[in-house]
């Protein structure tokens, strides 16, 4: 039937607006800055008054649970824990990568997959102004983007273009500063010991976010 689609998840970012209905779909509205609302090459720079639907994201396929929105970059994640980001990707807040040519940071008026995070199933998504973050099903956080500030949590401020795992010793298994001073230190092995099983094996129940053994 043609009855009245219900949002699902609804994200504000600085002057667009994302939502997702009940079947799936994901629509924006307003200004469509690098892309961030969807709507292709065509629709770049455009403003949009009212929801446009965003039909590179197929329902045959894949179904959106929720969305997210910064500054002029969005994020979606699908209903089988895949993330998807469009808009600016000026420092590395796609998640991409350098996948410019000659190196940079290409923007995308079309949703494209965040590989860096294959093989792990995605369950929250948020948006700073110019950075992402994401958590998965055991827990994990993972960032990218701008990092001015150090908001992505790596003991730094070096900005992040694909997905960084947030790290401390009394929740995420070790410390990204001493990641940083000694790769090799045993703690920092155990941490990725444990995201490698998660990535292989799925979710660890009952692990929240820590080694098991």
């Amino acid at each position: 039937g043609g009855g009245v689609q219900r949002a699902l998840d609804v994200a504000a970012g600085s002057k667009h607006t994302v939502l997702v209905a009940e079947d799936g779909r994901a629509a924006a509205f307003g200004q469509d800055t690098r892309g961030c609302l969807g709507q292709g090459e065509s629709g770049s720079g455009r403003r949009f008054l009212l929801p446009r639907i965003m039909h590179w994201v197929s329902r045959d396929t894949t179904k959106v649970a929720q969305c997210a929105a910064g500054q002029s970059h969005t994020v979606l994640l699908t209903a089988d824990g895949r993330v998807l980001t469009l808009g600016d990707g000026a420092r590395g807040r796609l998640g991409h990568g350098e996948d410019a040519p000659g190196g940079g940071f290409r923007s995308s008026s079309v949703p494209r997959r965040v590989a860096g995070l294959d093989g792990l199933r995605v369950v929250g998504v948020a948006c700073g102004t110019r950075h992402t973050l994401c958590v998965t099903e055991s827990g994990l956080v993972y960032v990218w983007g701008a990092n001015e500030a150090g908001q992505l949590g790596q003991g730094d401020f070096l900005d992040r273009s694909a997905p960084a795992r947030v790290r401390h010793e009394e929740w995420n298994g070790d410390d990204a500063r001493a990641d940083a001073n000694a790769s090799g230190d045993s703690d920092h092995e155990r941490s990725r010991v444990f995201e490698l099983q998660e990535r292989l094996l799925g979710p660890l129940r009952g692990a929240t976010a820590r080694f098991i053994p």
